[in-house]
């Protein structure tokens, strides 16, 4: 209904100017009262999430944007705007964010090559434009490479953006307390750089440690 005629479920999209005045009316309510009724509690803003899809990219982006999302259906803020919506919601949180507010763009599945290196042309686009700050990498790291992943992760890096690891969420494959207990103490000596116990084993656990441990490092 926010992209349509009316604000109705079933009305026509709105024209191209409509949605941008849409889009700017939101985010500055949504910053400034946050900002008036909260300051300093909000110190970054995910500006725009989940806007590459190497899957239902647009050709003509270099960017590869997202012209569809959930089951099959249309990315409406592509159908009314344009694939420079990403570009100008950054724009309008830029002119809305208090000073020292970071802003970010958040995406999924970001160490796979082609979306990363989507991702990052995006993201030096943005930067080249004054428009961001830093790169939210959601961790949904089950079943990662973690090569993969510490690649992506020194790939960003290169912007000069801040990097955060964000909805952190790795499978712990059924391990008991005291396995996780021997993990937790394996990951605290690792990141002191003093390394007195083994590391734990099998590779389940070698692996949830690498994750957790390329996070840490890259801090």
């Amino acid at each position: 209904w926010f992209f349509r005629e009316g604000y109705t479920s079933d009305g026509a999209y709105v024209d191209k100017d409509t949605m941008l005045f849409r889009m700017e009316s939101y985010i500055k309510q949504l910053m400034t009262h946050v900002q008036e009724e909260f300051p300093g509690v909000v110190y970054c803003w995910d500006v725009v999430n989940e806007a590459v899809d190497p899957g239902s990219a647009d050709p003509n982006t270099n960017f590869g944007c997202r012209t569809m999302h959930g089951e099959g259906e249309a990315n409406p803020w592509y159908i009314t705007i344009g694939p420079e919506y990403v570009e100008m919601a950054f724009t309008y949180a830029r002119k809305y964010a208090a000073e020292g507010v970071k802003l970010f763009y958040n995406d999924f599945n970001t160490y796979f090559a082609t979306k990363r290196d989507a991702i990052y042309r995006l993201c030096e686009h943005l930067k080249n434009e004054g428009l961001i700050d830093g790169i939210g990498m959601q961790a949904y790291w089950t079943g990662a490479n973690t090569s993969s992943v510490e690649t992506a992760i020194k790939k960003f890096a290169k912007l000069d953006l801040e990097i955060h690891i964000t909805e952190l969420s790795i499978d712990a494959e059924n391990l008991s307390e005291e396995e996780m207990n021997q993990i937790a103490e394996y990951m605290k000596e690792k990141s002191s750089g003093k390394i007195q116990k083994k590391r734990p084993s099998p590779k389940k656990k070698k692996r949830f440690c690498n994750l957790f441990l390329i996070s840490y490092l890259y801090r």
